[in-house]
C-alpha cells in the first residue's frame, strides 16, 4: 500500500477500497497482509522504495507470500 506521514493503515485501507487513490482503484478488494512500523517517514519510504525494487520484490516472494 505505501508509507504515509499522516494517516493510519486502516485509515489508508478503507480509502483504497474505495477507490479514493487513483493508483490503486484497480485491485479492489485490497488486504492488509504485512505491516511495518517506522519512528520517522523517511525510513518507512526508504522501505517501500526497497519493496517495490527487484530485490524487495523477491524478499517477498520469500518472506511473506
Amino acid at each position: 500500500m505505501g508509507s504515509s506521514r499522516h494517516d493510519t493503515p486502516s485509515n489508508r485501507l478503507i480509502a483504497h477500497n474505495a477507490r479514493k487513490t487513483r493508483s490503486a482503484k484497480h485491485g479492489i478488494p485490497w488486504e492488509v497482509i504485512h505491516f511495518e512500523k517506522f519512528e520517522k517517514y523517511f525510513g518507512a519510504f526508504e522501505r517501500e522504495m526497497f519493496l517495490k525494487s527487484g530485490v524487495g520484490r523477491k524478499w517477498i516472494k520469500e518472506n511473506i507470500s
